[in-house]
């Protein structure tokens, strides 16, 4: 969109050739107003990576941020489960396994309108291996 300065009222002096003028070079802006193709937002993890780490065997809660930007009108709901990883990505990564190293969770979480952030819970099982 162009916005344009087209005629000048009030020079602010009654002398001819005396007050303000248009700078004709200057008088178009273009004014962008970016589309928000979300309204009611973009969810995502606060944190990709979380490490839970421990010396001993123990259960422990770890909590997962979810995150809402580029717009909140109205409420979402955002399910969430947890599932095995089908790879690793680092060579002395072992893949968790539910019922041995996390409890599987699955539920939902929801977000009302103006609202950015939700909190998910899940529970790691630590286990020492010596």
């Amino acid at each position: 969109m162009f916005e344009r300065l087209l005629k000048l009222t009030e020079t602010g002096s009654s002398q001819p050739n005396r007050g303000a003028v248009l700078n004709t070079d200057k008088a178009t802006a273009v004014l962008v107003i970016p589309s928000n193709g979300e309204p009611h937002g973009v969810i995502q993890w606060h944190d990709t990576l979380v490490l839970s780490q421990e010396t001993f065997a123990q259960q422990k809660n770890i909590t997962l941020t979810v995150v809402r930007t580029k717009g909140m009108i109205g409420g979402v709901i955002i399910s969430y489960e947890t599932v095995q990883a089908l790879t690793v990505t680092q060579a002395n990564e072992v893949i968790a396994r539910p019922g041995a190293d996390y409890i599987t969770e699955k539920g939902v979480v929801r977000l009302g309108e103006g609202e950015d952030v939700a909190n998910i819970t899940i529970d790691v099982i630590h286990v020492c291996h010596t």
